[in-house]
């Protein structure tokens, strides 16, 4: 369903919840990158994600579900803007874009 919501919409940024991903579609990142033009902003309870391995599947940054709103919005902007998110692994309240 977020694949073809991501392809339906021409989204710019998908945030994908790590814990419906691992239950649901592990390879749905990859599948995203491939077929769409929208990045992928990983949300985290904590950040397990090795940054090689999230780059393979297309995953542009990692977001702590503990993050204060401005940081959520100042991650999806980098985000969309082309950067990456993985300053220390993950985007936090502590961490500047």
């Amino acid at each position: 369903m977020a694949l073809d919501l991501a392809r339906t919409l021409h989204a710019d940024v998908l945030l994908l919840d790590a814990g419906v991903l691992a239950v649901h579609d592990p390879s749905l990142p990859a599948r995203i990158h491939a077929s769409t033009r929208t990045r992928v902003l990983l949300v985290c309870p904590r950040c397990e994600v090795t940054v090689s391995a999230a780059l393979a599947q297309g995953i542009k940054g990692c977001l702590l579900k503990s993050c204060a709103p401005e940081q959520c919005v100042r991650a999806i902007r980098a985000v969309h803007a082309g950067k990456y998110g993985f300053r220390a692994m993950c985007w936090s309240a502590s961490s500047t874009v």
